[in-house]
Parts: C-alpha cells; structure tokens; sequence
C-alpha cells in the first residue's frame, strides 16, 4: 500500500518569539483534497510553505511521497513534485504571459524548447482555459490584479506535478473564473494528483474537498467535513455556519 502523499510530524515553526504552527501531526493521503481555513495569522500560508519546502521546520520532519524535506535529496523531490500557485505573484518584467508559460513548461521538461509543439499546444491550452489569450503578449505591468492571479495559477498547472498546493488562488477571481480554478483543481485530483488549497471561501466546494481543516494558533482545531466543521465553535467564530 501505497504511503500518504504528505506526512507532518510534531512540526513547529516558529520566527522569533512568534510560533506559526506549533507541533502538528498530520497526513494527507495520495489523491486527496484538503481545504485549509481560519482567519488570517492562523497559520496557512506558513503550514503551505513548510509543505512546499519554502520554509524549513523549526522542529519536527515534513515528508512529500516518503522524502524527507530535511535532506536535500527531499528537497530536490519538492521542487520537481510539488506545483505552488497564490502565493508569490512574482514574474519577470520583461517576458510576456505567453513566455512565461513557454518557460515554466521547457523549465519542467514538457520540451526543449518553447516552439516545440507539446509546449506551444499546452500554453495555448491554458491561455484559453484561463481567459489569458486576448493578453498573451502582455508583460505582468499591464495585467489587472485579477489576471495576474490567473498567470499565477496557470504557471502551477502547466508543469507536471503530484502536489498542488494553493495559498487563497481564489483571491481577486470574478465568479466565472473561481469556476474555472475548481474545475482545473478537481480535474488535477482526478488525474491522480493531491491537492491543498487554503482559501476564505469553501462554501460551495463539499463535492471538492475531502476533508477540511480549521487552523487557530497554529494549530488544527478542527477537521474533517465542511458542514461538521462549520457546526463547531471554532467554526462558528469563524463565520462558516452562515
């Protein structure tokens, strides 16, 4: 049988004084989709970014498919295994949309080269999908806060991945795009990827995730279903009864 997807051993992380995620234990199995909530400084982007191997543990073990992120052979896994959208919103200034996307696909190994025809048929691909393709030839200064939210997102799903994790990629999105991103996220769960996406708004998204965490402090308060979360007091501090 296959191992969990991630694995969290008594992991801390603190900067300064200030503990971020204090000694958590967790899982998520291959396959799954994980919903991340609480207010903010509760400690979700933080938790995403250990995951991720941004950040390193002040205390505990982080595992993605059985690495260990504390080596740098695990390391190494996370950059190749793990896609990071909603997070940063850095790009380069002088590349366009378009050239953005041809570089993170020849980057990951999609081809050698941004002409070859897997790499431009997968770019066009998702400039469509992301309603980017009027803006292909734009550079990050003439996008809208919104559109560069949907770049952000578009460079994650281009490259091949077996983890996506997503810090509030909802963020600045109209309704028909927030559509779009839940679509795109269940169809990389349903081609075998593991999904954890930290976000304000999961009402709506039950048939998405699998399980929900409720983070205060640092700490997961709260787990499981949507609605049984939303019925606990944490939830209901939180708002997600309403």
């Amino acid at each position: 049988m296959a191992g969990p997807a991630v694995r969290l051993a008594a992991v801390s992380r603190a900067f300064g004084a200030v503990e971020a995620v204090r000694h958590l234990d967790l899982e998520v199995a291959e396959g799954a989709c994980i919903g991340l909530v609480g207010h903010n400084g509760s400690g979700k982007s933080t938790l995403l970014q250990l995951i991720a191997g941004r950040l390193r543990p002040s205390s505990g073990r982080i595992e993605v498919d059985g690495h260990d992120l504390g080596t740098h052979a695990g390391r190494a896994h996370a950059r190749h295994a793990v896609a990071v959208g909603g997070a940063t919103g850095a790009f380069y200034p002088d590349l366009t949309v378009a050239e953005h996307l041809e570089l993170v696909a020849v980057a990951h190994g999609l081809g050698e080269r941004a002409g070859n025809p897997v790499v431009h048929e997968r770019v066009d691909a998702l400039l469509t999908r992301a309603a980017l393709e009027p803006r292909r030839d734009a550079v990050p200064s003439q996008l809208s806060t919104g559109m560069r939210q949907k770049l952000d997102l578009a460079l994650a799903l281009i490259r091949p991945s077996r983890l996506l994790v997503l810090d509030e990629p909802d963020r600045g999105l109209d309704p028909a795009a927030r559509h779009r991103l839940w679509e795109d996220v269940d169809a990389y769960r349903r081609d075998g990827g593991t999904v954890l996406v930290a976000t304000h708004q999961p009402e709506g998204l039950d048939a998405l995730l699998d399980e929900v965490l409720l983070l205060e402090y640092g700490e997961v308060v709260a787990r499981g279903a949507l609605a049984a979360v939303a019925d606990t007091p944490a939830g209901r501090r939180l708002g997600l009864d309403r």
